[in-house]
């Protein structure tokens, strides 16, 4: 199996869609679609203490600026932000940071 890997996708009761991913070594993730489809939030779940508390905008963001990715406020944590139509690169890269704890350095 390739990752990110869909799993399912819940209709928002306003508008868009929520589906749940998951990433490399068992990163759960939720990616959200806007109202207006035009951006993406990505709310990720690490099982691994060290990884979510490494998991900073600081240290994500420039790792992925070529897709003009921000950081948003959320309940847990933060979320990851960029363009929807960006959406299905910016996962796969989204992925090799995952994958290679990128953002550990």
């Amino acid at each position: 199996m390739t990752t990110p890997h869909f799993e399912t996708e819940i209709k928002e009761i306003f508008d868009g869609t929520t589906r749940r991913y998951v990433f490399s070594r068992g990163v759960k993730g939720l990616v959200q679609n806007s109202r207006d489809a035009t951006q993406v939030a990505v709310f990720l779940s690490f099982t691994d203490k060290t990884d979510s508390l490494m998991w900073e905008p600081k240290r994500v963001l420039p790792l992925l600026a070529k897709f003009d990715a921000q950081a948003a406020p959320s309940v847990d944590s933060w979320a990851l932000t960029f363009p929807a139509s960006v959406a299905d690169e910016a996962l796969r890269e989204l992925d090799a940071v995952i994958e290679g704890r990128r953002f550990y350095a």
